[in-house]
């Protein structure tokens, strides 16, 4: 399968006899050698179950027309899986404090980047609504990414949300359309602290 030369994940005894058997075909005396290994890989997790999944998540087959609302709506559905992944591993998750689904969040994040007075049920102020929407937004996406397979370093994380994903695209659409906002406790949050430093000076 894509991603598992081996077999399945942590099962090493299995992996332990494709190498052997992979090694003894540098013993032939011809080649090239090309043998099908005379055992089934063990079974696998299904998207159900996504403990054994081991292939990223690209986004590539995002429509290409749809709006930047819909496109993060789509990544969200892609990345369901893995953070799912990650509250297992860890037994919780960072998001959670807004009780909005992540897509509810988007939806609501898309709609005032479009310059629409949405809201969700919140008992904060706009500008700490807004906040918090944005930090479940990226939590979200940062989970999941850390679930999938590889090293995460903070600086790889930052470059992909920002440059890659359809959610960083999102924020920084949010910023242009907040930063002049009548608030003025929204328009610092967009100023000094809805896009990091360092993404401002990298864009």
């Amino acid at each position: 399968m894509l991603g598992r030369p081996l077999g399945a994940p942590d099962d090493a005894l299995f992996q332990r006899r494709v190498v052997l058997a992979a090694l003894e075909l540098l013993e032939r005396d011809r080649g090239p050698v090309l043998e099908d290994f005379p055992e089934d890989a063990p079974a696998t997790r299904t998207n159900d179950d996504p403990e054994g999944a081991a292939c990223s998540v690209s986004f590539a087959s995002t429509a290409v027309h749809a709006s930047l609302g819909d496109k993060v709506a789509a990544e969200i559905a892609e990345l369901a899986m893995w953070h799912t992944l990650h509250e297992r591993r860890h037994g919780r998750s960072a998001t959670g404090l807004t009780q909005s689904s992540p897509s509810e969040l988007a939806a609501f994040l898309a709609s005032r980047a479009d310059g629409k007075a949405a809201t969700l049920d919140s008992s904060h102020t706009p500008a700490e609504t807004l906040r918090l929407a944005c930090e479940e937004l990226k939590t979200y996406y940062f989970e999941s990414r850390m679930a999938q397979p590889g090293t995460h370093t903070p600086e790889a994380l930052r470059e992909w949300f920002w440059k890659e994903t359809a959610g960083g695209k999102l924020l920084l659409a949010l910023n242009a359309a907040t930063e002049n906002d009548p608030d003025p406790a929204v328009r610092a949050f967009s100023r000094n602290f809805l896009v990091p430093r360092a993404v401002r000076h990298s864009l």
